[in-house]
């Protein structure tokens, strides 16, 4: 691997303690330190033989300024040559580039994830953990992320933002841990939804006409599976097992002449649901259907029909109406 004098540099500094890195620091121009720093930060997994390397051409270049330049022994440089040659947390060093570089990469691949997903694998860490993992994020998802939190655990978790401090090695390896748990649910969650997806895709085959038994039998084997299946194949003719409380809630919240439409020509059942709860409707229909001069295409009735099924498939979802059967 090749490494430039801000990358070499950066590798010996990283051996010293903090405070004697920063008394070395000011014998740089601020140009030296802002390449160095760079270097620290994006710096990869450093081998041993790079380590080796890199120290034979400092203590060359040592042994070569010191035939010219008298150093006494409390030099930075001799300080420096010490640290390494009798360097015992040499592994120390390397192993926090390397659990910096995973964890970064595990934050990478967080980025891959919707926002509301992202809130929803966090909610239930601790403040800590949902600091730090947004702290290495960018500042879009990170404060789209909390804007679903609730206000008081929104401040606690910009308050720990505002505080946050350099993690050290003991903490990346335990967020790689709990990072690797979250996409471990993530990956579950997604393969749930696409198995999900299949079994709703061949339910709408051709070979599978009468559909509703085989989901009341998912649904007698398993409640939960049996309701989300449901809803996602939810049709047009299924309103009739909507309760008469969503039906009352329908034609309060959803535009009246969407209704109506739907309504037209429709069947006896479907329109008696309706028709129940809302008069109004019943006169309306009865007009627009006798009304041989007004003409309302087939397009524009598939459309209003669609158009009430997403609502319903939602509110089913959000559990704001229910079915009679699976109530």
């Amino acid at each position: 691997m090749i490494f430039n004098g801000a990358d070499k540099s950066a590798i010996l500094l990283m051996l010293l303690n903090s405070k004697e890195a920063i008394k070395i620091f000011k014998y740089f121009n601020k140009y030296e330190i802002k390449k160095i720093i760079s270097s620290i930060i994006n710096i990869n997994l450093v081998s041993q033989s790079d380590i080796n390397t890199i120290f034979n051409e400092f203590i060359l270049q040592y042994e070569n300024i010191s035939k010219y330049v008298l150093l006494d022994n409390n030099s930075y440089l001799n300080k420096i040559k010490s640290k390494i040659l009798y360097n015992k947390n040499l592994d120390n060093f390397l192993n926090k580039i390397s659990k910096k570089k995973i964890f970064l990469k595990k934050i990478k691949k967080l980025k891959h994830i919707s926002d509301k997903n992202l809130y929803s694998l966090l909610k239930n860490e601790h403040s800590h953990v949902i600091t730090s993992i947004l702290f290495f994020l960018d500042s879009k998802t990170a404060s789209n992320v909390i804007s679903f939190f609730e206000n008081q655990q929104q401040s606690k978790i910009i308050y720990l933002i505002s505080k946050f401090s350099q993690l050290k090695e003991y903490e990346f390896s335990i967020l790689i841990d709990i990072i690797d748990i979250i996409l471990i649910k993530y990956k579950r969650i997604s393969y749930n939804k696409k198995s999900l997806i299949t079994a709703i895709d061949i339910l709408n085959t051709n070979n599978f006409n009468n559909n509703h038994n085989i989901i009341d039998n998912i649904y007698k084997h398993d409640n939960k599976i049996g309701k989300k299946i449901f809803y996602k194949i939810f049709s047009f003719e299924d309103i009739v097992k909507l309760t008469d409380e969503s039906i009352i809630f329908l034609i309060k919240n959803i535009d009246e002449y969407k209704i109506l439409i739907s309504l037209y020509h429709a069947k006896k059942s479907i329109k008696y649901k309706f028709f129940k709860h809302c008069p109004k409707l019943k006169d309306n229909i009865i007009i627009l259907e006798s009304d041989k001069d007004r003409y309302i295409s087939y397009d524009n009735v598939i459309n209003a029909k669609n158009f009430i099924v997403s609502k319903i498939r939602v509110l089913l979802k959000k559990k704001e109406i229910s079915m009679m059967n699976l109530s």
